[in-house]
């Protein structure tokens, strides 16, 4: 009979879940603006240098849209950091607020723009949202969502990102004006972090929050662990208690340290571990494979690839771990960047055996997107979420995220990279990147495997 009331004891969860889901979808929708964002260039650009398609006075060169890439990924760096500190000062709702606001006014800016320069502004304006609302989303979806589908809930934003660059390839370049506006107007009825108001001391505000969450069995427990979290950073005015204080501070400091240096390696290797090579070269991988596939085809088919890729994450993270996954994931992307460095080299050596398997990179591209948004794509992010302590969390995922789009800003330069090193090498780097990811995830990073684990480590790690 045990097995019957453990039945009825989880039928009860179901309406905190579908609370979750619906606050975690209005949340998300910022993070199909970011997938939008980041995947503008890839079908925007080309378009721009077409002069039946072009909305700007004249035909840009590939300068202009190396530097419409760059700009906005140094917006996204100033966004990731700005909003670390902002989202704790202010809360992250009001910040999630005006970063969609801002990302309006981007694409507002870009919708009007006849050159390069306001195009630029504007682009700058789009990264700075993007890489806000990619910060703020993670630590503030982290927040409200129940340990057992924290993961499954991050993993969410990570399937809107790539709902996202679809929907650019399939919809135009700024349709982004009005998903902001719906998203602005959903942000007005989800509620604060729960987290955010304890730490600003409104603990009845962080009740009914916890109420709307539905958290209705457990609240004042709830409760006492987010003001356990919360205030383990705070140093009481009471002398005999400092020295407590102390081994809590360098308890605490520790643990974040750790999860940093976690977090910021698995952010680093989802920037450079591959993808913007593989995408880069897709163009010539489906002219020398489909010669007759229209490049925005080819996109869809790319992103519809990623999209039954990063589906699988929301299903597999709270049965498979992180570790499995992320292990799994670049333990593929190593394997499939070996292959596709080998072939190239052979390409370019002119070995005859290139003529009868034309079809292998464009198979080797889409098992690579896969494998990559499975794992190494969103698992990054949800650990982010959960690696570090409630009044440290927006300022080390800020950081950490600001780091991951400097090695993304270097990726960019790829066109320097095959000057340099071929095309063949840069596979085997990002192979070799790979390789070093899978031995520092099973030997090193204490990254833990199970919802449960996951609690019990942000509580007495």
């Amino acid at each position: 009979m045990k097995w019957m009331s453990e039945l009825f004891q989880r039928k009860q969860p179901e309406l905190y879940v579908l609370k979750q889901l619906r606050i975690a979808l209005c949340l998300t929708i910022g993070n199909l603006t970011v997938g939008y964002t980041t995947g503008w260039a890839t079908s925007i650009i080309p378009k721009l240098k077409d002069p039946l398609q072009t909305s700007l006075t004249y035909l840009i060169l590939d300068k202009d849209g190396y530097t419409m890439i760059r700009v906005m990924v140094f917006g996204a760096i100033l966004g990731s950091l700005i909003s670390g500190f902002t989202a704790n000062r202010v809360g992250r709702k009001p910040c999630l607020i005006f970063t969609s606001s801002l990302n309006i006014l981007g694409y507002s800016i870009m919708a009007n723009a006849v050159d390069v320069a306001t195009m630029s502004v504007g682009r700058f304006i789009a990264g700075m949202a993007a890489g806000s609302i990619a910060v703020v989303n993670v630590v503030y979806l982290g927040e409200i969502a129940s340990p057992e589908i924290r993961g499954a809930i991050l993993a969410m934003g990570g399937i809107m990102h790539v709902f996202g660059s679809l929907l650019v390839c399939s919809l135009g370049p700024y349709v982004c004006v009005g998903v902001g506006c719906v998203h602005v107007c959903v942000l007005c009825y989800v509620p604060e972090s729960p987290v955010y108001q304890v730490m600003k001391g409104k603990h009845n505000e962080a009740r009914l929050t916890l109420h709307d969450l539905g958290k209705t069995g457990n609240i004042d427990e709830e409760l006492n662990l987010i003001c356990k979290l919360s205030e383990e950073a705070l140093i009481p005015k009471t002398r005999d208690d400092r020295g407590l204080v102390k081994r809590l501070l360098l308890k605490l400091e520790r643990k974040n340290i750790r999860g940093f240096f976690i977090t910021t390696v698995l952010l680093c290797l989802q920037a450079g571990g591959g993808r913007v090579a593989v995408v880069y070269f897709a163009t010539h991988i489906f002219k020398s494979s489909w010669s007759s596939v229209d490049p925005d085809v080819g996109n869809v088919v790319l992103g519809l690839t990623e999209l039954c890729g990063v589906i699988m994450t929301p299903m597999l993270v709270e049965r498979c771990g992180r570790r499995i996954m992320l292990m799994l994931s670049l333990g593929f992307c190593c394997l499939i960047t070996t292959v596709l460095g080998t072939y190239f080299y052979l390409e370019v050596n002119n070995f005859m055996i290139i003529k009868s398997i034309k079809w292998l990179p464009i198979f080797l591209l889409m098992l690579f997107l896969f494998s990559y948004n499975f794992g190494i794509g969103i698992v990054p992010n949800i650990l982010s979420s959960e690696m570090f302590s409630a009044p440290f969390r927006s300022t080390c995922c800020s950081i950490s995220m600001s780091l991951a789009w400097i090695v993304l800003l270097y990726s960019c330069n790829i066109e320097s990279i095959i000057t340099a090193i071929f095309t063949d090498g840069l596979f085997f780097i990002c192979a070799g990147a790979n390789a070093m990811g899978v031995s520092t995830i099973k030997n090193k990073a204490p990254i833990c495997v199970t919802p449960k684990a996951i609690a019990v480590y942000s509580t007495t790690a």
